[in-house]
C-alpha cells in the first residue's frame, strides 16, 4: 500500500491509495478506515487505487489507519496489513529568506512568509509572533488559497510564526507554528 498524499501529516485534500496485491489470484481487496467495517473494491491485474477525502479533523489533528487485505475468486483472504497516517488542516509555511528552524537574516532584515492551505476554502490567515508581534493580523488568500506577509525581526534569537487558515464561514484551521532563528 502506497499513498503519495497520505503521509506522515497529510492535509485535508482529496488523495489516493495504491493497492498492489501479493497473494497470486487476488480479485479484490478489502479495505477499512479507522476499524470500521470492510469494503470491497475489485482489483485489476493484482492493483486497485481508492480515492479518498479525508474529513475535516475536529481539533485540527486526527489519527488515522487503513487496514487492508486482499481476497481471490475462492474467497481466501490474506493477512491483513495496516498504514498509519495522520491529517491536519493547518497551513503549511515557507520563506527563502527564512527557512524554517536555520539560522539565516538578520535584525531588521525582511522576508517574506506565504501560507499555503492545508484545507480547502481557506480566504485568508491569521497569524501573530509573539514576542515581536503579539495581535493576532489577518491577510487575504488569493485565488489560489494561498497569502504571504513580510516581516523584519526587530533582533537576533528565535521566533516563531504562529498561523491559522480561515474560511468563509468562520472555520479556522489547526494553527501551526513556525521556527525562524535570525542571525
Amino acid at each position: 500500500m502506497t499513498s503519495k498524499e497520505f503521509q506522515a501529516n497529510a492535509r485535508v485534500f482529496p488523495g489516493a491509495f495504491t493497492f498492489d496485491a501479493r497473494q497470486p489470484g487476488a480479485v479484490a481487496f478489502e479495505y477499512s478506515f479507522d476499524w470500521g467495517p470492510f469494503q470491497q473494491l475489485a482489483a485489476q491485474n493484482g492493483r486497485a487505487e481508492l480515492a479518498w477525502t479525508p474529513p475535516l479533523p475536529p481539533e485540527g489533528s486526527a489519527d488515522h489507519n487503513l487496514r487492508v487485505r486482499t481476497v481471490t475468486a475462492g474467497n481466501v483472504s490474506s493477512q491483513e496489513i495496516t498504514y498509519y497516517f495522520n491529517i491536519l488542516s493547518a497551513p503549511y509555511v515557507s520563506s527563502k529568506e527564512y527557512p524554517e528552524s536555520q539560522w539565516s537574516g538578520g535584525a531588521g532584515v525582511p522576508g517574506t512568509f506565504t501560507f499555503t492551505p492545508g484545507m480547502p476554502g481557506i480566504v485568508s490567515y491569521t497569524y501573530s509572533i509573539p514576542g515581536a508581534v503579539t495581535e493576532e493580523v489577518t491577510v487575504p488568500a488569493d485565488g489560489s488559497g494561498a497569502g504571504t506577509m513580510t516581516w523584519a525581526p526587530p533582533d537576533r534569537g528565535s521566533y516563531a510564526v504562529l498561523v491559522r487558515g480561515n474560511t468563509a464561514d468562520g472555520t479556522r484551521s489547526g494553527g501551526i507554528g513556525y521556527s525562524v532563528y535570525v542571525r
